[in-house]
């Protein structure tokens, strides 16, 4: 027998890889977090920014972050093709006693786990968030800044709560009820409120446009 043929193998990971970058790209689009930025750098990069700070412009120099924002981690998801795989990196990190101050990727169970079976992203976003935050971590760390959400126009609104919306339901059709009950809870509650300023959002722009017809 021949055995496994690996240009099979480099082509799974290929296209898991290009699903995660997938993932990185719409993530890294989104706005309105309580507690985190995310910026997209580059294809095969994002940063995640915590807490979440209202006037945080970005840059892609990791050196402007730590001089511009001292107390905020900056955290490097990353899905190099040389690697085949996710990674993650702190960047800067106040105060943070639990993570070990290296070049090195960060440890963590959900990166480890995706080289042997599909773990999506947000999972790996949650686990790093429960790491860095400062204790006691917010039962939700996904949580929707409504008061953001409140103050845009109607048309960004609408489509900055729609794509919020998206991903906060992948959130609770993925998350585990044995082991994440409490995040789905607080999830859900987000959503419904959520579902709430989409419509009014939605609303407030047809008749705005219907207004200007």
């Amino acid at each position: 027998m021949l055995g496994p043929d690996p240009r099979r193998d480099l082509k799974r990971d290929t296209a898991r890889l290009s699903h995660y970058l997938q993932e990185c790209r719409a993530f890294a689009s989104l706005r309105g977090f309580k507690h985190f930025n995310v910026f997209m750098r580059g294809r095969e990069e994002f940063l995640l920014c915590t807490p979440a700070n209202k006037e945080m412009l970005f840059d892609p120099r990791d050196d402007q972050f730590k001089k511009k924002y001292p107390t905020c981690t900056v955290l490097l998801f990353t899905g190099y093709a040389r690697y085949k795989c996710p990674y993650v990196y702190c960047r800067s990190y106040p105060d943070q006693e639990n993570i070990a101050r290296s070049d090195d990727p960060l440890t963590l169970t959900t990166t480890d786990d995706w080289r042997r079976q599909d773990v999506a992203l947000w999972k790996m976003v949650l686990e790093v968030l429960v790491l860095v935050m400062k204790k006691p971590c917010p039962r939700n760390p996904f949580q929707v800044d409504l008061h953001y959400i409140d103050s845009l126009s109607a048309e960004e609104g609408a489509l900055v709560s729609a794509a919020l919306l998206n991903f906060l339901e992948t959130v609770w059709l993925q998350a585990d009820p044995n082991q994440e009950q409490e995040l789905i809870d607080q999830v859900y509650e987000d959503i419904k409120a959520l579902q709430l300023r989409h419509v009014d959002h939605v609303y407030e722009h047809i008749t705005s446009a219907e207004k200007k017809d």
